[in-house]
């Protein structure tokens, strides 16, 4: 189920975020900041410091990394989607569709669910 890969994507963000503070806490000036600051000014402070040794594709791959956990964790994924892209990661179709449920009681997902599959089959056999 879906819920494996979120929570691998979620662990990875929370690796990153990890490191990015480990790493400043590491820089004397900008150790009073490693727990209090949030990613993305953290991420500013060392792109400045690290400046001179980092290429400008990789301080937008750093920029965009960060954004990308930041998405997958507040579980926006059409937004985390298009940083993949940005990131110039391909990305397939995941099958998860949206069912909006006017009515809810129990058997209206059913209907709802059969009636998705029904319509995915005749798709399938054109």
């Amino acid at each position: 189920m879906f819920l494996d890969f979120f929570k691998a994507a979620a662990a990875e963000g929370a690796v990153i975020e990890l490191k990015l503070r480990l790493l400043a806490g590491k820089v004397p000036p900008l150790q009073k900041y490693t727990h209090q600051k949030r990613p993305e000014e953290i991420v500013d402070d060392l792109a400045k410091h690290f400046a001179e040794f980092l290429s400008a594709e990789e301080e937008k791959t750093l920029r965009l990394c960060r954004q990308l956990r930041n998405k997958v964790l507040h579980t926006d994924f059409r937004a985390a989607r298009d940083k993949q892209k940005e990131l110039g990661a391909e990305t397939q179709p995941d099958g998860i569709m949206k069912v909006d449920l006017p009515v809810a009681t129990v058997t209206e997902p059913s209907k709802k669910i059969e009636g998705r599959q029904s319509e995915d089959r005749r798709h399938v056999g054109s």
